[in-house]
């Protein structure tokens, strides 16, 4: 069980890295 919660969070993390990048690039392509 704790290996599943590992790989779910580690995954969690990296959809919300894949959505800071988006916003950040969105801001650069505004400017």
């Amino acid at each position: 069980n704790d290996d599943i919660n590992e790989l779910d969070n580690s995954e969690e993390i990296s959809l919300a890295n894949e959505e800071d990048i988006d916003i950040a690039f969105s801001k650069i392509h505004r400017v």
